[in-house]
């Protein structure tokens, strides 16, 4: 594309079209728009661009938000869709082949007050409970009597994915790195239904509940950079 004082020299000379362009002699569009200028738009209207192609960018962040028709005060009620929009989450970093170097977890309150907190675990997470761990600590330390109408997860620091180093012996820990490594397996199992048969056809039990629904009834939203 040009700009507009490009663009109003170009109408000037009676360039609206590439075609338009690609018709005149290098010589007139380089007296026009100036020499580097108009050599290089010329070429472009013949099809002609040495640039290298970029390879497709990581997106900054992957992340979801649900808004509750709601509001939502217990640990419980919060934890169940914590566990929604970590396994949305995690089920996208995978499909885009890159992991969470950090988390951040965003909460709308009825007063319409917004926090948000991040942690970056010990090594880039991929799997919904791993994430879950990582960022339930956060969901405690917070007072949500106030009822909590918006929740969002986002992961962020995005790295090429790669997996947990296997350790020797399997201490079956409870840490974001232990659950990460226990969890890949099982994770590639579910993208691999999902594939074959569509989203929402399985995710986790603990992230069910009919009782307070979002207002998205096919799942929480995404959010991306």
């Amino acid at each position: 594309g040009v700009g507009p004082a490009t663009l109003a020299k170009l109408e000037g000379i009676g360039v609206r079209t590439i075609r338009d362009l690609a018709v005149l002699d290098v010589g007139v569009v380089c007296s026009t728009v100036g020499d580097a200028h108009g050599r290089h738009l010329h070429a472009l209207s013949q099809g002609i661009d040495d640039r290298f192609v970029e390879p497709e960018r990581i997106a900054k962040s992957i992340g979801h938000e649900e808004t509750f028709s709601a509001d939502l005060t217990t640990h419980d009620e919060l934890r169940t869709q914590l566990v929604r929009l970590c396994d949305a989450v995690a089920r996208r970093t995978r499909e885009a082949g890159v992991a969470a170097g950090t988390l951040m977890l965003k909460l709308k309150f009825s007063s319409f007050e917004s926090v948000t907190r991040s942690v970056t675990p010990s090594i880039p997470l991929t799997t919904g409970p791993s994430m879950v761990a990582a960022l339930e600590p956060l969901l405690a330390s917070l007072d949500c009597s106030q009822g909590v109408r918006l929740l969002g997860v986002h992961a962020q620091k995005l790295t090429t994915e790669s997996g947990a180093a296997p350790r020797l012996f399997d201490e079956g820990g409870d840490s974001p790195q232990d659950i990460e490594e226990q969890w890949q397996p099982a994770s590639k199992a579910v993208d691999s239904i999902v594939s074959k048969f569509g989203a929402g056809t399985i995710g986790p039990a603990s992230g069910l509940d009919t009782r307070r629904p979002g207002e998205n009834p096919f799942g929480p939203l995404s959010e991306d950079e």
